[in-house]
């Protein structure tokens, strides 16, 4: 036997003996929905997934609950192997919660060791879908099969045309807000709502993923930050092969890759800080020129600005009504036997951070649930 396996095999059984050595575990996690015990074997398989985040060594709590079907959380109940308890609202240790391989819970220089941990989640209401209901819905409506995608069309009524109008950061809470303050009036008149849940962790990324493959993260290979494409089949992939056309109007660059369909990118092209009147005039061009049976348009503002200034802030506000004149004018423009889907990829909530007052990425209402809505002409 050479040196260099005699080196690896003392290395592999050192290992083996090291990872033998570490104590078994398990906690309880229950909700009202469901129970599940979380052991160390559960944890160790879930690591080959994560095996790093950009917010502490271990495993984000927040990954494990998503991973075990919960996804938009109220608070956690903590009750330790001493029997002590601990409440916390779940936007404000989110981020800071890391699960350790030893099954302690660590937050900052507190340690817990927990034997149950019990989530409340928030109730969303009967009208909710998961935005990976769009992709169905789209290729139903151009009349593709379905048949591989898990999720149900939201209407399975036939259009020649089909368009996605996807409103980047815009939550479901804000959009509440912009119907009250008549900040959206044309996405108010005679539209079916429904309150969408977007996937974990919810970024752009991640939910063009979701929105553009119909499937869920740990399908479709985008379910951490950083990751830009999917080798999941997408709805521009099928589009293509059953010869339908179709275009897609971007901001500045691609957020998420885009492929097997004509991208135009749209750019800062009059020097005012922001993309989205050049994407509504780079769409209007398309429409009025050979319009595709599929078009994907995506505006970028309301994100842009909720990052910059806080989602509540009154440029934001101004940025949604000038995004719903937009729409209007898109609509009116459009032709007839048109679905067109509004929707978003995720929402925003309030922080104080260097560079940025909004920021977006928990399992959180105002981050998790989103507006989609159904028009057609």
């Amino acid at each position: 036997m050479s040196r260099t396996i005699v080196h690896s095999t003392v290395f592999l059984l050192f290992f083996g003996l090291i990872a033998g050595c570490q104590p078994a575990w398990s906690i309880e996690i229950e909700s009202s929905l469901d129970s599940i015990n979380f052991s160390r074997p559960d944890y160790d398989s879930l690591l080959v997934r994560f095996p790093e985040n950009e917010y502490c060594e271990g495993l984000l709590l927040e990954q494990v609950l998503y991973e075990n079907g919960l996804e938009v959380i109220d608070s956690i109940n903590i009750t330790t192997a001493e029997a002590e308890i601990a409440v916390y609202l779940w936007r404000d240790i989110a981020e800071s919660l890391c699960l350790q391989n030893n099954g302690e819970l660590s937050m900052g220089e507190e340690i817990l060791k927990p034997a149950q941990i019990f989530v409340s989640e928030v109730e969303i209401g009967p009208e909710t879908i998961h935005i990976t209901h769009i992709t169905p819905t789209v290729l139903s409506a151009l009349g593709l099969s379905t048949d591989m995608m898990p999720g149900k069309p939201i209407t399975r009524e036939k259009f020649e045309h089909v368009v996605m109008i996807f409103l980047d950061g815009f939550g479901f809470r804000k959009f509440q807000y912009a119907q009250e303050n008549d900040l959206v009036s044309f996405l108010s008149e005679d539209d079916e709502l429904l309150k969408g849940i977007s996937v974990y962790p919810p970024r752009t990324t991640t939910g063009s993923a979701a929105v553009l493959t119909g499937l869920f993260p740990k399908d479709n290979g985008v379910d951490r930050g950083g990751i830009r494409k999917t080798e999941a089949t997408t709805i521009f992939d099928i589009a293509s092969e059953h010869g339908i056309t179709s275009a897609a109007i971007e901001g500045e660059s691609l957020a998420f890759n885009i492929r097997s369909t004509e991208v135009v990118l749209s750019g800062d092209r009059d020097l005012n800080g922001g993309t989205d009147d050049n994407v509504y005039k780079n769409a209007m061009e398309v429409i009025s020129g050979s319009m595709p049976r599929l078009l994907w348009i995506h505006f970028h503002g309301i994100d842009d600005y909720g990052h910059t200034y806080g989602p509540d802030d009154s440029r934001v506000d101004e940025k949604i009504t000038e995004i719903n004149d937009y729409l209007l004018k898109i609509y009116n423009a459009l032709p007839e036997d048109t679905l067109v889907i509004y929707f978003a990829d995720h929402g925003m909530h309030n922080v104080d951070e260097e560079g940025r007052l909004g920021n977006h990425g928990h399992l959180i209402k105002e981050d998790m649930v989103v507006p989609v809505i159904i028009k057609t002409k």
